[in-house]
């Protein structure tokens, strides 16, 4: 069981060791911010489960692609205290390398494709994305 309550051992890692592995820390106007990206080998659900821990702390924002047996999937969330970064200007150029669409509200959306082999790409351009509208540019 991990700190964060979210770990299945067979299956999945939790929000604390994807953040280890994973996490970019920028500043962006006096605040902190964590970006949590990668592309995951687990299930919906345990992404979920990530997402919605990132909901409730401040300061973070989870890019994640998943490797689905339905096919590739994308899920991103943020905190609610970065407003500034409205998500549906991240999910539609990420879903694009995995010949897909997305959408959702601007805390959370989610996105699937048919590309598996885009989600690395897709997960990057997110990244960069995310950078940009955070940074003004």
């Amino acid at each position: 069981q991990a700190e964060d309550g979210i770990r299945d051992v067979e299956r999945s890692r939790g929000l604390g060791d994807v953040y280890k592995r994973q996490a970019e820390h920028i500043s962006v106007g006096g605040k902190d911010v964590a970006i949590v990206h990668g592309v995951l080998n687990i299930p919906m659900e345990d992404a979920r489960k990530i997402t919605e821990e990132v909901s409730r702390r401040d300061g973070y924002i989870a890019l994640l692609g998943l490797r689905d047996e339905k096919g590739p999937k994308l899920l991103f969330a943020r905190s609610p205290n970065l407003e500034e970064l409205d998500l549906r200007e991240v999910i539609k150029p990420a879903a694009e390398h995995i010949e897909g669409s997305g959408g959702g509200k601007s805390d959370f959306v989610q996105g699937g494709g048919k590309r598996e082999e885009g989600l690395e790409a897709a997960i990057a351009s997110a990244v960069e994305r995310t950078r940009a509208i955070l940074y003004g540019e």
